[in-house]
């Protein structure tokens, strides 16, 4: 008996395929401090509130999360407005 082999799925048509949509990821308040972001939840809750940083999204009733591009715009504008005050 032959095996049938998946083929991948493809986006677009036959003469002009287009890549596959970037995976997106979301980032928990323990995983910020992998990207160097190191306050708690009752700080970063001042800061949003304060607009000093991305508001989260609900991925469900008791869970926040946050596009890690979000976060990583984030922390490049803090490198930016930090070596734009040393110049």
């Amino acid at each position: 008996m032959a095996t049938k082999t998946k083929t991948p799925p493809t986006f677009g048509t036959a003469n002009a395929p287009v890549a596959a949509p970037p995976m997106r990821r979301l980032i928990g308040p323990k995983q910020l401090a992998d990207k160097g972001v190191c306050y708690n939840l009752n700080h970063l809750r001042r800061m949003w509130g304060r607009g000093d940083f991305p508001v989260p999204i609900h991925t469900s009733e008791r869970r926040i999360a946050w596009p890690e591009e979000v976060i990583d715009r984030w922390i490049d504008e803090r490198i930016a407005a930090s070596a734009a005050q040393g110049a």
